[in-house]
């Protein structure tokens, strides 16, 4: 088959405009519901649910920003989670979101009456260079919104562009989300030394402060209830134990130090005393 006729029916597709834009240093973080997908396949109105408390979360907090901060943050919405993307001048006004979301999370979480209606946050967060959507709409260039397949002219709206976004940070936050322990955050190691002090995991609480622990006490006992269920569940809910006991030792190393001091050996006991019910469960 000739060249010809092969572009007849496979015209080439031409990008206009992305070299001309400047990639910008920006903070990037996914953050997801642990499990949800195996929601996804036993109720829709279920997981719907559960993601829907994860972007209302999102949006309250975002609107406790300052309004000319809460301007430099963009929310991307994807299945089962959201990448929240800023500058890295924004960092302050970063930490301050994502204690404020698992501050809120922690809250909600803690009134569930039942471990089956709980659910687990956890996230990733990376640095580097990334173009976003509205970067194509405020370029100068006025051919990056248009570009060709063959002959014919393709114009991507502005509405559909502002979803778009490129760069390795959000590759690497999204593959790298599945180290954060439950209810936490880990972070990259493109992020890990110049922003965040050589830090593994960001600590969205301080157990030294008694108004943290009114939270975090309390929580801990909820998650404790949570993997005591899915223990005596798991084969049917799909949760290997194995993989369970990983899961509960990050719990208890991130919620049971931080800095200098260790939580005391009452507060982190309940957690203990589930892993050693899982070990006989083995």
């Amino acid at each position: 088959m000739s060249e010809a006729i092969v572009q007849s029916y496979h015209p080439s597709i031409q990008v206009n405009g992305l070299n001309s834009i400047e990639p910008k240093e920006k903070i990037v973080c996914w953050l997801d519901l642990m499990g949800i997908a195996k929601r996804f396949m036993l109720s829709l109105e279920s997981s719907g649910y559960y993601i829907m408390k994860l972007h209302i979360a999102l949006h309250h907090c975002l609107n406790k920003l300052d309004a000319n901060v809460m301007n430099k943050f963009r929310l991307y919405p994807l299945l089962d989670g959201a990448y929240i993307v800023c500058s890295v001048d924004q960092m302050p006004s970063f930490e301050k979101f994502i204690r404020e979301v698992f501050f809120c999370f922690a809250h909600d979480v803690v009134f569930q009456k039942s471990s089956y209606h709980m659910y687990i946050p956890r996230g990733s967060v990376s640095v580097g260079r990334v173009i976003e959507g509205s970067d194509f709409q405020n370029s100068s260039d006025a051919e990056s919104m248009t570009h060709q397949l063959g002959n014919v002219n393709v114009e991507i709206s502005r509405d559909y562009a502002s979803t778009l976004m490129f760069g390795m940070p959000i590759s690497q936050a999204y593959a790298s989300e599945s180290s954060a322990p439950p209810f936490g955050l880990y972070i990259h190691e493109s992020a890990r030394f110049d922003k965040f002090s050589g830090q593994t995991w960001f600590r969205w609480f301080d157990i030294r402060e008694p108004q943290h622990m009114e939270c975090i006490a309390p929580l801990i006992k909820k998650l404790a209830e949570y993997y005591t269920y899915y223990i005596k569940r798991h084969r049917e809910l799909g949760y290997e134990l194995e993989k369970m006991k990983q899961h509960l030792l990050m719990v208890i190393d991130y919620f049971g130090n931080h800095k200098d001091k260790e939580l005391d050996t009452e507060q982190i006991k309940p957690l203990r005393e589930t892993l050693e019910e899982l070990e006989k469960a083995k």
